[in-house]
């Protein structure tokens, strides 16, 4: 919870989109820690655009290591766990992987 009463969210979010693949994944492995089982960081990572470029990594198919679609995978997993908002708010962003 310091990390996003710190401000740190946002800038985790921006790794995500423009860092380098392991600062990606290990953006996205820290949103999922803050995301899991935290209810208030959930609406706050999401409410900081966060749920959008997690499903762009997951859904990028070359330049990206595997190990960083798995934290995305992880993160949107814990984002939308027991929160029918996110969940809702996830499944706009989202579209067929296949």
């Amino acid at each position: 919870m310091a990390i996003a009463i710190a401000g740190g969210i946002q800038p985790l979010v921006a790794l995500v989109q423009s860092g380098t693949d392991d600062g990606k994944e290990n953006a996205a492995r820290a949103l999922g820690s803050l995301a899991l089982d935290n209810a208030d960081n959930q609406v706050a990572i999401a409410n900081a655009w966060g749920i959008e470029p997690l499903v762009a990594l997951l859904l990028v198919r070359s330049g990206t290591n595997d190990r960083g679609k798995t934290m995305a995978a992880k993160a949107l997993g814990s984002l939308a766990h027991d929160n029918p908002d996110i969940q809702v708010r996830k499944a706009s962003s989202t579209r067929p992987c296949v």
